[in-house]
């Protein structure tokens, strides 16, 4: 019998999902409600899956769904995994840095909890090797990440602070610290820090740069490891995702790769 599925986020992202559910995993999965605050996003995705599956509140795509698929926001995803209906849930989380904010807000969350959190790897390679590295004895985990300026210009973080003047070609790091204040700045560019966080030393001990220039036209990724056994360095440069250029567009693709895994019946990595 094919999953009862829920959809929490009705744009580029989740209307991404939702056809993939429908091209890819029909046999496995049947849409069953979707969920989000803008009334035309739910309205386009509908009018496009020519479907009449029904708009819900965020509980009642709880109630009636055994599989989530998030694809909203941090507070959305939080909100979720928190909520007393989730514990017994599968959750597909899109927004990572929102489990961050979950175990800050419940932090036995992971202990108590008694379904499961699919995270993907988003626009990131090598987090085998991390969990890998983990298992060996980790020392450090660094990520420095390259974005164009307009992926970047309405972060938070620039809420209360100017944006930088740029020159010509010249690189400017835009911010360094911990992952945890990473996430909470750029909530929209820099999930891969709450993947890194998730898989290795944790938010506080991840360090994080986020560097900008006039001449970069993608996304890329830079993560350093050093473990007790060596070290690792990967290197991922990603197209700007078209429907969503603060993000990349092998961060969906990630998805539907986590999907198919767990899915299918060939596990294939760590």
């Amino acid at each position: 019998m094919p999953v009862k599925t829920g959809l929490v986020g009705c744009g580029a992202m989740g209307a991404f999902l939702a056809f993939a559910l429908r091209r890819e995993f029909r046999n496995e999965a049947v849409l069953t409600g979707i969920c989000d605050h803008h009334e035309e996003n739910r309205k386009r995705l509908l009018s496009r899956l020519k479907s009449r599956c029904p708009a819900l509140s965020l509980e009642a795509v709880l109630r009636s769904s055994d599989l989530i698929l998030e694809a909203a926001s941090q507070d959305a995803a939080c909100e979720l995994l928190t909520h007393p209906l989730a514990k017994r849930k599968v959750f597909l989380i899109m927004s990572v840095g929102g489990i961050l904010k979950a175990l800050k807000k419940q932090p036995r969350l992971l202990e108590d909890f008694q379904g499961r959190i699919l995270v993907p790897s988003g626009a990131l390679a090598g987090v085998d090797g991390l969990l890998a590295a983990r298992e060996a004895g980790l020392v450090s985990v660094i990520l420095k990440t390259r974005k164009p300026p307009a992926a970047l210009k309405s972060a938070p973080y620039f809420a209360k602070r100017k944006f930088p003047a740029l020159k010509d070609t010249g690189e400017v790091c835009l911010f360094r610290g911990p992952a945890a204040e990473a996430v909470s700045a750029f909530p929209q560019n820099i999930n891969v820090a709450a993947v890194l966080s998730l898989s290795g030393l944790g938010a506080k001990k991840t360090f994080v740069e986020i560097w900008t220039s006039k001449a970069f036209k993608g996304n890329q990724h830079e993560v350093l490891i050093q473990h007790k056994s060596g070290k690792i360095r990967i290197v991922a440069d990603n197209e700007p995702s078209r429907d969503n250029p603060k993000t990349s567009a092998l961060a969906i693709y990630a998805a539907l790769a986590c999907l198919r895994k767990w899915f299918g019946s060939l596990k294939m990595g760590t």
